[in-house]
C-alpha cells in the first residue's frame, strides 16, 4: 500500500546513452536506464498504469512525457545527458503524490517494480547499473 508506504528508493549509473533517445518522440523512444512501477487495473493489458522514471539522452530534467506507445504509461525524466555519466545517483520519489499528480486519481494497489535499458528504437546501444531498490515510509 503506497499510501502507507510511499517512497520508492533506488541507487543508479548510466556509463552509455541510447543516441538521439528522447521519450518524447515515439520513433526513439530509447533510455539508459528506466525504473518502473506497475499499478495493475482490469483488464491488466489495457488498464494498467505505469510510471517509469527515467534517465533520456534529449528530454529535459523534470519534464513529464506520456509514453507514445502505451497512453497510460507516464515517465518523469530524473537525469537527462551525458553531464553525469559514470557517477552514481541515490534517487527517492513519492510514488504516492507521484501517481496522483501524473494520472489525477487515487492509486490502485501497486502491483510491480522493474528496471530495464532501451535502445532498440534508435538502434544503438546503452548501458546502466542499478543498486538496492526498496520502498519506505519516509
Amino acid at each position: 500500500n503506497i499510501a502507507e508506504i510511499p517512497y520508492l528508493n533506488w541507487q543508479w549509473k548510466v556509463t552509455k546513452l541510447p543516441e538521439g533517445g528522447d521519450v518524447r518522440t515515439r520513433a526513439t523512444d530509447d533510455q539508459a536506464a528506466q525504473v518502473y512501477i506497475v499499478f495493475p487495473k482490469f483488464p491488466l493489458q489495457v488498464n494498467s498504469r505505469i510510471i517509469g522514471y527515467i534517465w533520456d539522452t534529449n528530454a529535459p530534467k523534470g519534464s513529464i512525457a506520456i509514453s507514445q506507445k502505451f497512453s497510460r504509461t507516464r515517465y518523469v525524466v530524473l537525469r537527462s545527458g551525458k553531464n553525469d555519466l559514470n557517477k552514481w545517483f541515490n534517487e527517492k520519489r513519492n510514488v504516492y503524490e507521484d501517481y496522483k499528480m501524473l494520472f489525477g486519481e487515487e492509486p490502485p494497489k501497486m502491483g510491480k517494480i522493474s528496471i530495464m535499458i532501451d535502445s532498440d528504437d534508435t538502434k544503438s546501444s546503452a548501458e546502466a547499473f542499478f543498486g538496492d531498490i526498496y520502498l519506505s515510509r519516509n
